[in-house]
Formats: structure tokens, C-alpha cells, sequence
């Protein structure tokens, strides 16, 4: 099972590019590789395990942006 994280954020501020490089940041600690430009992908062996990653990727993400 394959996880796909994609995502669009502002990053016109420099409070906007540390909350950018601060989820970036974690989506490589979380295991998770760069597949494209915002695109970041994680190979799960089970559903339950994908759902626990999605989980974590929520709880990281910041309120603006996509």
C-alpha cells in the first residue's frame, strides 16, 4: 500500500516558509520520500498502518494552505 501526501502552502512570509519547511521536516522524519514538487509518498504494509501515518501527517499539517 502506497500513501500519497500532496499538498499546496503559501510561502510568501518567512512565518509561512518555516511552517513550510517544518512540515517538510517532519514528512522525512515520518519516513515518507519526495515522488514529485510537494508530492511525498510512503509505503505502508497494511491499511491499519497507512491509517496511523495519515493520522500523524494531519496532526503536522499547518492550517493555511492546502
Amino acid at each position: 500500500m502506497v500513501l500519497f501526501v500532496m499538498f499546496d502552502m503559501p510561502t510568501e512570509t518567512k512565518n509561512d516558509l518555516k511552517k513550510y519547511r517544518n512540515f517538510r521536516k517532519k514528512l522525512f522524519e515520518l519516513g515518507f520520500i519526495m515522488f514529485q514538487y510537494s508530492i511525498y509518498i510512503r509505503f505502508c504494509r497494511s491499511l491499519t498502518i497507512s491509517k496511523k501515518y495519515e493520522h500523524k501527517v494531519e496532526q503536522n499539517a499547518p492550517l493555511n494552505g492546502s
